[in-house]
């Protein structure tokens, strides 16, 4: 393997436009609700038993601002909170995201495997200007990184990008408050009965480029226990100058807590 700092610039514009593009950004803290008057408008939701789309359709949603309906939380609400909040954070995420910017539109395709801090990724990301074709595994204090296909790995030092690197394991936390969230009821979903549930208002988050966003419109189908199964998201967000990216991510979580041993390649 080959290593270098020379290295850092790819590197970090890689994983940038991981944080920032295909998993959008991590759970921010949502706002007091201590004095939460009568429900308010909540956001409605795409059938369940249909494919993930591509762009989930966009409905109107309370502020970010905005208290909690009466009917937010409840114990399917907390249990996912509790399973997005378990550590290490053990699961497989395979994620299809887009990106409408003042550049142009862009395409994230994610495949990864997150154990505790180490990750093992392959990701796609496609715009006008071209794209990007890479995959990386971080364990330990070592990052390696890759183009799709090439034999040799580069290792960095993980520190290297180690904001953005988390960023990447909290961007898995998508919400971090139950009252950000309502039950719809059970729903088939190709086969599996599962537990719907929708925002009860816009879910704020912190995007991973910096900046602030939320989730206009925000879906998950969970397991008995919580555990998460699919999410169909839609976002909106500026980043730290100010420019405007707005987009859809639809998540299809598995293997959540299991055993996933992630190994530096050779």
């Amino acid at each position: 393997m080959m290593a270098g700092m020379t290295l850092r610039p790819v590197f970090l514009a890689v994983v940038l436009l991981a944080a920032t593009l295909t998993a959008c950004g991590g759970a921010a803290s949502s706002p007091d609700t201590s004095d939460v008057p009568d429900p308010s408008p909540v956001v409605t939701s795409p059938t369940a038993s249909e494919a993930p789309p591509s762009r989930p359709p966009r409905t109107e949603v309370p502020s970010t601002d905005e208290p909690p309906p009466a009917d937010a939380g409840g114990p399917y609400a907390e249990a996912l909170v509790a399973a997005l909040a378990a550590e290490p954070l053990m699961l497989h995420l395979e994620q299809v995201a887009t990106a409408t910017t003042p550049a142009g539109n862009v395409e994230a395709r994610l495949s990864a495997d997150f154990s505790g801090d180490d990750l093992d990724l392959s990701m796609q990301l496609t715009s006008a200007d071209g794209g990007v074709d890479m995959d990386m595994v971080v364990v330990g204090d070592t990052a390696y990184i890759r183009e799709r296909g090439a034999k040799d790995w580069t290792s960095v030092p993980r520190d290297v990008a180690e904001a953005e690197i988390a960023g990447l394991v909290q961007n898995m936390r998508l919400v971090t408050d139950p009252l950000d969230l309502r039950y719809i009821g059970p729903e088939d979903v190709d086969g599996r009965e599962l537990h719907h549930l929708t925002a009860s208002r816009a879910i704020p988050y912190a995007p991973g480029a910096g900046g602030k966003g939320q989730y206009d419109v925000f879906d998950i189908w969970v397991e008995e226990d919580g555990t998460p199964v699919l999410a169909k998201t839609a976002f909106s967000a500026t980043d730290p100058n100010g420019v405007a990216v707005s987009g859809t991510t639809n998540f299809e979580f598995s293997n959540v807590g299991g055993l996933i041993e992630i190994v530096a390649p050779e």
